[in-house]
């Protein structure tokens, strides 16, 4: 079965003869489906439907009764999702709520006025469908002042053809939204589209493609689909570009991967199954029970109660794969008003369920709170509960952060810190527990991070700390803020020790004057370190400071009247990674960043005394930039030594992977065969890769021929 998903609403989009663009595609996509014997069915999502006008689903089923199904995704949906007032329609969040429901082996994304060719449909027929591989389409656009709705035969002459949107390889993402089709499998395997990101709707569509790609899927172009040309149309609308943004929401870096929350498609919604095929989905805040218990267990994951008329609802969260992948799925299915995370159903820290109820009930419950007696005030942090302590959620709070981060090391003390700057903590229940134990921990770096989103500047003991714990890179983050903070522009840093590198990293950045490295260790003035030469303490009372910033104490007889100090640390930090080298990768990444090719392959050598090992990410860094900088031979070459580095397997492969695909288009297919075969030994379902090794094997077959 192929379910064909559309996302629009009753909004003449793209002009007043919208209702009757996307019922002509319609009616020819069925035919030709028909035709070829392809079971399908239509999906409509409408999100956020405008007040006061008909559903676009009723509007449609007067000239197609046969439109087989319709969901609608109510507008407090949209008003919780979305942070750009500009943005009224969410289309791929749309389309994830059809992709999530949908029980079709596979699931065809597309538009409301796009025409499949034959030659496609017939592609259809014959196609072995695989979970790794993204198919495509090449959308052809039609004038749409030509007699289109004649159908096919306008649609192939290209008197009347505007444009071909070619596709193109690495990523194949022009004109995506008009044609993703993938396998149910793949699309969840995926996660869909980007959810994150909830100001923009454009770029969504090929940001898909980039992140099918990195996550090793194949693509296949099985033909061409036909596209009615009209002024909503992003190609037609040049001014967007710079302009107000919209209905697509501003330009955005898309660029790159993504990991979708576990509750995509809008997954926690409250399902109102209608007549014929029809389905509301309804938010949490409208229509869900008051309250929804995440059990944390060590047993089984158990299915959620009906919820009836119940005002509770319990979700078993196993804790096997770690709280935070436990806690996420559990909140992915949770339709309460009020979220709370516990070990006990009963509540009893609160008070009992009743207790929480009446509070609910009453309207006094805070956007995040926990029972009576389990908070505690941090001087830097603000409030925070104890460790272990039970933690609600209101549903609007919930809706802005989504989930807990996965990736971090403290999934719930980060959770904790974003949902108190969105709604001050407070306490609920009568319990008459007094909690007497350890506030919930903030790892140094997690603390520093939070104060520069907050715009306060971490102290110096907090920056040692951090450094200390091996949070180099939010040292430096705290460094910037630290040096900025200073009411001077000439600073002079008295080392070496170990907060020397993080100073000078900072001073990069701060727009600030760097009198001078000075040192008071025999034997190390005039020498050269981070690329300065050190100078003798005594020096500095001839040089005009304004501050003096040191990582330890120094000794009193070398400060210069009247010029301040400011030591990070008197104490001393115990442990910190070799200056130089952490300095020289900070560098490496500034100068790949900005593409200064040949500062970057300089400091390889420097990099490679020093590295070990751990040497071969920088060769690997350098091909990728120097490809793009019009140099493929060099890159081989950088991607050839790497492939024999046995320390990183997976780097070493990514490699492999590369310098096959090089080799192939330098006209050399057999010698990309070994290292495309060697990819596969080790990854069997890299499609890419299977790809390009049947490319390179039939070329070689042809070479031989």
């Amino acid at each position: 079965m192929l379910e064909i998903v559309i996302a629009a609403r009753n909004d003449d989009y793209g002009g007043q003869d919208f209702h009757e663009r996307l019922c002509a595609a319609a009616t020819h996509n069925h035919r030709v489906l028909d035709a070829a014997g392809i079971a399908h069915r239509f999906t409509l999502v409408e999100w956020n439907p405008l007040p006061g006008r008909r559903p676009l689903l009723d509007i449609i089923r007067e000239s197609l009764p046969w439109w087989h199904a319709g969901i609608t995704v109510d507008p407090a949906w949209h008003q919780a999702l979305s942070t750009n007032p500009r943005l009224q329609f969410m289309e791929f969040f749309a389309k994830n709520a059809a992709v999530r429901r949908s029980a079709a082996d596979l699931i065809l994304t597309t538009n409301s006025d796009v025409f499949l060719s034959t030659e496609l449909v017939q592609a259809l027929t014959s196609t072995r469908w695989d979970d790794h591989v993204v198919y495509r389409a090449v959308r052809v656009d039609i004038d749409r002042y030509s007699p289109w709705r004649e159908g096919e035969r306008v649609f192939a002459d290209e008197q009347y053809q505007l444009r071909v949107n070619d596709l193109q390889p690495p990523d194949y993402g022009n004109s995506a939204g008009d044609f993703l089709l993938l396998t149910r499998a793949a699309w969840h395997d995926l996660g869909a589209f980007n959810e994150r990101v909830r100001y923009a709707k454009i770029h969504k569509d090929g940001q898909f493609c980039i992140h099918a790609r990195l996550r090793g899927f194949a693509f296949e172009t099985l033909g061409r689909i036909y596209h009615i040309d009209h002024d909503g149309s992003y190609a037609n609308a040049g001014a967007m570009r710079g302009s107000p943004d919209a209905p697509y929401g501003p330009e955005w870096d898309y660029r790159s991967g993504y990991t979708n929350p576990r509750s995509w498609g809008v997954s926690s919604a409250v399902e109102v199954p209608g007549p014929e095929g029809t389905l509301r989905l309804r938010h949490p805040e409208d229509a869900g029970p008051a309250l929804s218990i995440l059990l944390l267990t060590e047993g089984r994951e158990t299915s959620a109660p009906d919820l009836g008329q119940s005002p509770v609802e319990i979700i078993a969260a196993p804790m096997s794969a770690g709280v935070a992948p436990a806690v996420n799925a559990a909140l992915a299915r949770a339709r309460g008003r009020v979220v709370i995370i516990t070990s006990d159903s009963t509540l009893a820290a609160f008070g009992g369920r009743a207790t929480v109820l009446d509070a609910l009930s009453g309207g006094a419950v805070p956007g995040l709170f926990v029972p009576r007696g389990f908070l505690r005030h941090d001087p830097s942090l603000g409030a925070l509960p104890m460790a272990g302590s039970p933690i609600g959620i209101r549903r609007d709070v919930l809706d802005a952060l989504i989930d807990l981060d996965e990736s971090a090391a403290a999934p719930v003390p980060a959770f904790w810190l974003l949902a108190s700057e969105a709604s001050a903590p407070g306490e609920v229940g009568h319990s008459g527990v007094v909690a007497d134990g350890l506030t919930l921990a903030v790892p140094p770096d997690l603390a520093v991070r939070t104060l520069l989103r907050r715009g306060q500047t971490p102290d110096a003991a907090l920056i040692s700390d951090t450094v200390r714990h091996g949070s180099v890179a939010a040292a430096v983050e705290a460094m910037r803020a630290w040096v900025a903070s200073l009411e001077a522009s000439r600073i002079a840093v008295v080392g070496p020790d170990w907060a020397t590198a993080l100073f000078l990293e900072a001073l990069v950045d701060s727009g600030r004057e760097l009198v001078g490295v000075f040192t008071g260790v025999d034997g190390e003035a005039h020498s050269w370190r981070w690329g300065e030469q050190l100078r003798p303490l005594s020096e500095l009372a001839t040089c005009d400071v304004d501050v003096i910033v040191c990582g330890r104490a120094i000794p009193a007889w070398a400060i210069p009247m009247g010029i301040p100090v400011r030591v990070l640390d008197g104490a001393g930090a115990t442990s910190a990674p070799p200056a130089e080298l952490d300095l020289l990768r900070r560098a490496q990444a500034r100068d790949l960043a900005s593409a200064r090719t040949d500062a970057v392959l300089c400091r390889l050598a420097a990099l490679r005394a020093l590295e070990g090992t751990g040497l071969w990410s920088h060769w690997y860094d350098a091909a990728q930039l120097v490809e793009r900088q019009g140099n493929p031979r060099m890159a081989l070459e950088f991607l050839m030594q790497v492939t024999g580095n046995s320390a990183d397997a997976a780097l070493a492969d990514r490699a492999a992977f590369h310098v096959g695909r090089l080799l192939i288009e330098a006209g050399r297919p057999a010698e990309a065969i070994p290292a495309l075969s060697r990819v596969l030994s080790r990854t069997p379902h890299h499609k890419a890769a299977r790809a390009l090794l049947t490319r390179a094997e039939a070329a070689s077959l042809a070479v031989a021929g």
